[in-house]
């Protein structure tokens, strides 16, 4: 089917939108890698995925516009319209969506300031100081453990922790306390003819 000169000129300004139309959205794609960084991989994968639009995009303008007919002008219309969108409206755009997430990243730093942070350090407080209330049962069975293996003491000359126990073998057996030591020394001494 012949296409008469206004119809190509309709079809190559319809090239032209669908080329900007290809401009925003790879402008949608800078702006998620703006928003968030992306490993090379992913980049790579983004582009791909782009250019699987880009092919499509172009197909179903084809097929529609131009009945299935490969023109050049359409194609040259397409990137015309890239490259306009992309030096014109998309350098703005992009400007202006860097501004947007700048002062979104900072509101959302002030946010979590107001927030988040002070209930982290309520929460922290909190784990510290259910962390000393639940030493205090462990230290206090520990000291009475500790307390257990203690020997009683002596006190004058009273002699009631004789006991052989196992970690004083070798030790002698009849052990006094040195207030029964000094009354034995005593009667030793008043027994002693001169004494």
């Amino acid at each position: 089917m012949a296409i008469t000169i206004a119809g190509q000129t309709w079809i190559f300004l319809g090239g032209i939108l669908v080329g900007a139309a290809l401009g925003v959205c790879y402008d949608l794609f800078r702006v998620v890698r703006l928003a968030v960084p992306h490993p090379a991989a992913l980049v790579a994968v983004e582009d791909l995925v782009f250019f699987c639009v880009c092919a499509a995009g172009t197909f179903l303008y084809l097929l529609g516009a131009g009945y299935g007919q490969l023109r050049g002008f359409i194609l040259v219309g397409e990137l015309v319209g890239f490259l306009l969108y992309h030096c014109t409206l998309g350098a703005v755009a992009i400007r202006v969506f860097g501004v947007v997430l700048a002062w979104l990243g900072r509101f959302l730093r002030l946010l979590r300031r107001l927030t988040w942070d002070p209930a982290a350090r309520l929460l922290r407080w909190m784990g510290r100081l259910a962390a000393k209330v639940a030493r205090i049962p462990g230290n206090y069975l520990k000291s009475r453990g500790k307390n257990s293996r203690i020997p009683l003491q002596m006190h004058r000359g009273v002699l009631y922790n004789l006991k052989e126990q196992p970690w004083k073998i070798g030790r002698k057996k009849n052990v006094q306390c040195r207030s029964g030591l000094r009354n034995e020394k005593r009667q030793k001494q008043k027994n002693e003819p001169g004494g």
